[in-house]
């Protein structure tokens, strides 16, 4: 199908601002129209800036995040904390957020707060048997 499409001249400007020799503004533009095709009217979706896909990088440990996959593990990578070799606590964000409080008004670092929960939570855990 062919679609004649008219756009303002400031936002043509812009894709052939980012054109190449090999891709063309006309085609940086059916290709985001494209991409836009996949997302369903009722689907949630986020456009990020450059700026902003590597500020969120920094903020999750600087390793690039291409992919939705990616960007989930690093997420759980940051909400996961170990204990030893077979311990794996899951927190949500909320829930470090707290420990981080706690263990700032305790002047004690997040890490040793952590260890005291799991402590707590393992002795009320033997006392229930």
């Amino acid at each position: 199908m062919k679609l004649t499409l008219s756009i303002p001249d400031e936002v043509y400007e812009r894709y052939q601002e980012q054109a190449t020799s090999a891709m063309g503004a006309d085609q940086l533009i059916v290709d985001a129209i494209e991409t836009l095709s996949n997302v369903a009217r009722r689907d949630l979706w986020i456009i990020l800036t450059r700026a902003a896909q590597l500020e969120l990088e920094s903020d999750l440990g600087g390793l690039p995040v291409p992919d939705l996959e990616r960007l989930r593990a690093r997420i759980t990578a940051l909400n996961t904390v170990r204990l030893g070799k077979d311990i794996r606590l899951a927190l949500t964000p909320a829930q470090l957020s707290e420990i981080r409080r706690r263990a700032e008004r305790n002047h004690r670092d997040p890490e040793a707060e952590i260890r005291d929960i799991y402590r707590r939570i393992a002795a009320d855990y033997v006392e229930a048997l």
